[in-house]
């Protein structure tokens, strides 16, 4: 009897009311999520782009690699090495070492000695065209000029002093600053050496590098020691007993 009205049903459904019933439902609209952003990976790990933290050693600023520095084939004009600046070098510690004990040796030496009409080996050499007399000082390691002197040189362009310089006294004076200047001495060939200039010296001293760079001291002292000598045999009367007196 179900069975029955159930076909029954069925048979006298209305054809238009099946079809509004089966496009009731709305149809879904497809929307594209969007992509995630995918990470690169290198040897099977994730890899991020990041920066370093540390500074570059070229140029000693942060936010990107050494290799990518623009400054990685600088020449460093401290220690003259490839790969940095000067400002960013790890000789300064041992340039500073160097520095140190540089001063410490001029400090050891006395520069001028304070006593009652003191002996001094004088020399003339041509400074800048202009004929200077000096005091050889064996015990300095820079050669000084009087302010004096350096005005008569026409006041030559001065540098910063790297050194300080103390007497023998222990006692430090300052350095008015250094220059450049051209050097003859007995017309020998023209060099061009460094000479310092200081308010705290009454005379013009020709240190060691002079010395050396200027092949005066073995010489000077020979002439000076044969003309002491000569004077002195002439005291005695006995000057012609030497040939190099003659």
């Amino acid at each position: 009897m179900l069975i029955r009205e159930s076909a029954h049903s069925l048979s006298n459904a209305n054809p238009s009311q099946q079809s509004i019933n089966a496009i009731q439902s709305k149809p879904k609209i497809w929307r594209e999520k969007p992509k995630k952003k995918s990470t690169r990976k290198i040897g099977g790990t994730q890899s991020k782009v990041t920066h370093p933290k540390s500074t570059c050693y070229c140029c000693g600023k942060q936010g990107h690699w050494r290799k990518d520095c623009r400054f990685k084939d600088a020449t460093c004009k401290r220690c003259y090495k490839k790969g940095h600046l000067v400002d960013n070098c790890r000789s300064r510690a041992r340039a500073d070492d160097r520095n140190t004990r540089r001063i410490n040796t001029v400090s050891t030496y006395c520069l001028a000695m304070e006593a009652k009409n003191p002996d001094w080996f004088i020399v003339k050499v041509e400074i800048n065209g202009v004929d200077v007399e000096m005091k050889l000082d064996t015990a300095s390691q820079i050669t000084l000029v009087t302010t004096r002197t350096w005005k008569k040189l026409g006041c030559p362009e001065l540098q910063t002093s790297d050194l300080q310089v103390k007497n023998c006294n222990g006692i430090a004076f300052d350095i008015q600053g250094k220059f450049e200047c051209s050097v003859q001495f007995n017309g020998a060939q023209r060099k061009t050496l460094t000479a310092y200039t200081c308010n705290s010296v009454a005379h013009d001293l020709l240190g060691i590098p002079w010395i050396c760079e200027l092949q005066i001291l073995a010489q000077e002292m020979l002439e000076t020691f044969q003309k002491a000598y000569c004077e002195n045999l002439s005291s005695e009367g006995k000057q012609d007993s030497y040939d190099g007196c003659k």
